[in-house]
């Protein structure tokens, strides 16, 4: 994952928790978020604040999927 992405890992009394790509965890106060934003969600930092990407959202929801049915086969 580029550096430049979080992962929300959780969501809780305001903020997100996310990790970054060294597997550190940042606290996010949820008012700097975009208001959509949902556990689990790829954000990608801009100057200006962050942006919830979809397209790496999905694809990372697609690998855990297939990595799933390969391990409970």
């Amino acid at each position: 994952m580029d550096k430049q992405f979080l992962v929300v890992e959780k969501i809780e009394r305001g903020h997100a928790f996310c990790e970054d790509s060294a597997k550190n965890i940042i606290m996010i106060p949820l008012l700097n978020l975009p208001p959509n934003i949902k556990e689990n969600d790829c954000i990608r930092i801009l100057e200006k604040g962050y942006i919830i990407d979809e397209e790496l959202t999905l694809n990372r929801k697609k690998n855990i999927t297939n990595l799933s049915k390969t391990l409970f086969k």
